[in-house]
């Protein structure tokens, strides 16, 4: 489970990373979940909650990692 100091740390590199507002990358952060879906070119796919893709974006998997 992650804290949500690391939430807020983890959207904000999402953001960086994919030239996101905060509010943005903590909304797909939120959709993605703790499975994220990897796409074949290594962007994590973000979902709808049909199912339908609305987004892929860099996602830093290293840092997301636990120590």
């Amino acid at each position: 489970m992650m804290t949500t100091d690391g939430f807020a740390k983890l959207a904000q590199r999402i953001a960086e990373l994919n030239g996101l507002t905060i509010e943005r990358a903590s909304q797909y952060l939120a959709r993605i979940g703790d499975t994220p879906d990897v796409a074949e070119d290594g962007r994590v796919s973000v979902k709808d909650t049909t199912g339908a893709e609305i987004a892929l974006i860099i996602f830093p998997v290293e840092e997301s990692s636990p120590a």
